[in-house]
């Protein structure tokens, strides 16, 4: 759980239901918004954004993805929280999609791709609610976001190298029955700002978060096979670790270092 004050923000995974895991980062955030935790989720993995409130008023809340916000405001009242996709209201139905990690194939962090490649963001804004008389009714709504609109900066260049990032997922879930009646209300003061870094092993690897594997599984998490690659014809070499130890004079070990060495002699040339 991601926590500041009264609020707080997890990513769900839609499936279980269950929080993703948390790492701490390896230094405090600059971003006074952000906290000091990484989310891991891995590619494929569609989630809902969880928001709570521990506070003992009713607030209204603001999400956005990758920078792009979700289209709709929502309010909760006191001790309560909610899962939140992309927001449907049709017929008397309230649905929710979920969001989904993309990540885009052979990405690897290098000298010119940094870490921050393999980072989405999820922001949640907190505001007083303020409460005036009567109701209204909700039109019937469908959020616009989508992963092409979003944006976690104001550099095109920079955006065009990110490597993680969420998109329309395909679980749906019907929330409730809504026949659109709303409370009148107005926003209040800025209460608080939550924004959470969601990234995989690979970023969080490049983070500092994770120690880097040895070179082959390395390998394997920043080039994963391409979907569309025939593999039935592809012999799986596992490699043969070879530990190599470096005694000073006395004949204590004073290193020690791992190779990884693979058998090709059965391969056809």
């Amino acid at each position: 759980m991601v926590q500041k004050g009264e609020f707080s923000v997890e990513l769900i995974d839609v499936a279980t239901k269950n929080p993703f895991k948390e790492h701490h980062a390896s230094a405090e955030p600059e971003d006074v918004h952000c906290v000091d935790k990484f989310i891991e989720i891995e590619p494929g993995s569609e989630y809902f954004v969880r928001v709570s409130n521990d506070s003992s008023s009713t607030i209204i809340c603001n999400i956005s993805v990758d920078g792009n916000d979700l289209g709709y405001e929502f309010c909760l009242g006191p001790y309560e929280y909610d899962d939140k996709g992309i927001w449907k209201l049709e017929g008397g139905t309230s649905q929710h999609i979920a969001l989904k990690v993309h990540k885009v194939m052979g990405s690897a962090i290098t000298e010119s791709n940094n870490s921050n490649s393999e980072i989405g963001v999820v922001c949640v804004d907190f505001f007083e609610y303020i409460e005036c008389e009567g109701t209204e009714m909700a039109n019937e709504f469908q959020s616009n976001w989508n992963s092409d609109k979003s944006s976690t900066s104001k550099n095109p260049e920079e955006d065009s190298k990110k490597k993680v990032k969420s998109q329309v997922g395909s679980h749906s879930e019907v929330i409730s029955r809504d026949d659109g009646t709303r409370k009148v209300y107005n926003y209040g003061d800025s209460l608080e700002t939550i924004r959470v870094k969601y990234c995989t092993t690979v970023g969080l690897i490049g983070e500092g978060v994770l120690v880097k594997p040895p070179l082959w599984e390395w390998a394997r998490l920043t080039h994963p096979k391409e979907n569309n690659i025939n593999t039935e014809n592809i012999p799986t070499i596992e490699p043969i670790i070879k530990r190599f130890h470096t005694k000073d004079e006395e004949g204590n070990i004073v290193e020690k270092k791992e190779v990884e060495m693979f058998d090709l002699t059965g391969l056809d040339e």
